[in-house]
C-alpha cells in the first residue's frame, strides 16, 4: 500500500510503499518532507477560520500515546503546541476581536 510515513532516524516524510503487517517500507520511497508540510500549511491559510479570526489549527492523537498535539496557524507564523497552550491563544484571540469591536 503507498501512503505517507516518516521515519525517526531522518525526520523525512516519504510517500512510499509500505507492508502494514509488518510496519515496514517494502518498496521505493520518495522524500515529500517540504510539500507536505507546505501542503498542511496551505490548507490551514485557505480555512475559514484563518480568514476570519486569524488563526486556526488542527489536533491529534499522538501515536507513542503521549497526549495530544496542536498545529496551528497565526497570523501567517506556524507552530506545533500542546492544547492547553493552544485554547489560550484561541482565548486571547477572542477577547482581542471583542476589544476591538467595543472601540469601534
Amino acid at each position: 500500500m503507498k501512503k505517507l510515513v516518516t521515519t525517526p532516524l531522518t525526520r523525512s516524510i516519504y510517500w512510499a510503499t509500505v507492508n502494514e503487517s509488518k510496519g515496514l517500507i517494502t518498496g521505493e520511497k520518495k522524500d515529500v518532507t517540504d510539500n507536505a508540510i507546505e501542503c498542511v500549511l496551505s490548507h490551514f491559510t485557505y480555512s475559514d477560520a484563518f480568514h476570519n479570526v486569524g488563526f486556526t489549527g488542527y489536533e491529534y492523537d499522538k501515536s507513542n500515546g503521549d497526549g495530544v498535539i496542536t498545529i496551528c496557524a497565526f497570523d501567517n507564523r506556524y507552530v506545533a503546541i500542546k492544547k492547553d497552550l493552544h485554547e489560550e491563544m484561541r482565548e486571547k484571540c477572542l477577547k482581542y476581536d471583542e476589544i476591538v469591536r467595543e472601540g469601534e
